[in-house]
């Protein structure tokens, strides 16, 4: 009983020692706006345009409240109902010299990473076989989140994989997703996506501290180490919300974050504070 009381007081006195020098912040969302029968799994700013990226493949972009159809990642024209949906539960849209790069996550097939020309997307509707390529042969991999990174005058793009034993690995690649540039270690779980700010050179986890519930944003700052890079815990931010999170980003001079409960989504936005 006095070990139990002494573990529980030594927790108590670092949580407040961290909320105090701004280790610890919490953050509590309202008046969001709610998007009936829709699973967004992703934000995007892409091109200083907020994208919602719906769990059936379609893109929205938002304007005042309003969701106008870019296109669909559905393989309309694909001979499978598995090919056709294999971009289904995207998270990441990257726009990279008008070339689109998504990935997504699959309970129990391995995840995709597709390349695919935006000009081309935007006049079709959707991804024609001609505008596929994907970029992932590997089948332990249930799961990708890309983010593109600006630091120090090098563009790249960061990579998180999470395997069927639930493991992740952090690597850097090349502008072109080509070619592996370094990995690294991050003691992290229940990822639902990321987010690089190049404004404060900060690299966001997006997470949930409860499997499905609330919501926690991990703020590392990124240097350089050993040709490679290292990232040290700037603070951590705590929604104060019961559904799940499913991204964070910033776009313009507001944060957007995405939630989900049940069949339905809400999106969250507060004027930015840059940590």
């Amino acid at each position: 009983m006095k070990t139990s009381l002494i573990i529980i007081s030594s927790f108590l006195i670092i949580f407040f020692i961290l909320i105090y020098f701004n280790k610890i912040n919490f953050l509590y969302l309202s008046e969001g706006m709610e998007l009936q029968n829709m699973n967004v799994q992703g934000i995007e700013c892409i091109d200083d345009k907020v994208n919602i990226i719906e769990h059936g493949g379609d893109i929205f972009e938002l304007i005042d409240s309003q969701l106008n159809l870019i296109g669909s990642l559905l393989r309309k024209d694909a001979k499978t109902i598995k090919e056709k949906n294999s971009l289904v539960h995207s998270n990441s849209v990257l726009l990279i010299n008008k070339n689109m790069l998504v990935s997504n996550a699959f309970d129990k097939l391995p995840a995709r990473i597709a390349s695919i020309d935006y000009d081309t997307f935007i006049e079709k509707g959707y991804v024609t076989e001609d505008n596929y390529t994907n970029l992932n042969n590997n089948s332990d991999v249930m799961a990708v989140y890309l983010e593109k990174i600006s630091f120090n005058d090098s563009e790249l793009i960061f990579s998180i994989t999470k395997d069927f034993d639930h493991k992740y690995s952090y690597q850097f690649y090349d502008s072109n997703l080509s070619n592996i540039i370094c990995s690294v270690n991050l003691d992290e779980s229940n990822i639902q996506n990321v987010y690089w700010s190049k404004e404060t050179n900060i690299l966001s986890i997006i997470k949930n501290p409860i499997k499905n519930r609330l919501g926690q944003i991990n703020n590392y700052k990124m240097s350089e180490q050993d040709n490679c890079f290292k990232f040290d815990l700037y603070n951590t931010s705590i929604i104060l919300n019961a559904m799940e999170l499913q991204d964070f980003k910033r776009c313009g001079n507001s944060n957007y974050y995405a939630y989900t409960k049940d069949r339905d989504s809400y999106i969250f936005k507060k004027i930015n504070s840059f940590n």
